[in-house]
This record gives C-alpha cells, structure tokens and sequence, in this order.
C-alpha cells in the first residue's frame, strides 16, 4: 500500500514539475508607474542565462549591472529604439545610458521588480521538522 502512494505523490510531482517548467517559458510581465517620468513602463522577466550573462558581462560594476538588467528588460517603451534615436542625436554615447531616464533610485526598484518577477527574489523557504516514524 505504501508502494502505490510513493508512485501516486511521485506522479503529484511530475505534474507538478511539467506545469512549473512550462510556466517558466512564458515570460511574465509587469506595469510600473514611474514618478519622475509621470508615465507607465512594461518590464517582462528575464531567464537565467539573461541574468547570468547581464553578471558575467559586468560583473566589477554593479551600477552598469542594473542599466544592463533594465535595458534589456524594459520593453515598452522600446529602450533599444530610443537608445539608438538618442544616439543618432548626439544625446547619449553608450546605449545602456538610456536607462538614465530614470532617477538612480526608480531605476534600482525597476530592479527589484525586474527580479521579483524572474524568480530571483521572492518567499523564503522555511525548515519543516522532520516527521517523526
């Protein structure tokens, strides 16, 4: 009896498993209000090799980290077209300058929500006791 409820809980979690790899294909996306521009931004999340190349791309500068994590995970408005306008106009040199739009401290709370949403950030994990046999 033991036997069939290991395979009915090992099939729960396959279940389970199917549904969150799938979930984590679809980006998920997220509308911010951002004071100092009195307008809305749409951020989606970014997968693990995104944020793993974003770190290893620049990983002494935690500054151009958080550009890097918002230029790329902005996308509406579209920070690329606006980079490369800004660029053609002698505004900014640098692409990732765009994200200067936004005042130091919206852009590191884009950040955190860019995180949240990527699964980087969220509830922790909490220790449940062992059952007793």
């Amino acid at each position: 009896m033991a036997d069939k409820h290991t395979k009915t809980n090992f099939e729960a979690w396959v279940a389970k498993a199917t549904q969150r790899l799938e979930a984590k294909r679809i980006p998920k996306h997220q509308r911010l209000y951002i004071p100092s521009l009195d307008d809305v931004i749409t951020v989606r999340s970014l997968t693990s090799s995104e944020i793993a190349d974003i770190v290893d791309n620049d990983n002494d500068d935690s500054i151009r980290q958080d550009k890097r994590l918002v230029y790329t995970s902005v996308v509406e408005p579209d920070l690329h077209a606006l980079a490369k306008q800004l660029q053609e106009a002698g505004q900014i040199v640098d692409p990732l300058d765009v994200t200067d739009i936004f005042d130091q401290h919206e852009c590191a709370e884009i950040v955190l929500q860019i995180m949240e949403i990527s699964g980087i950030t969220g509830d922790s994990i909490s220790v449940v006791d062992a059952a007793k046999n």
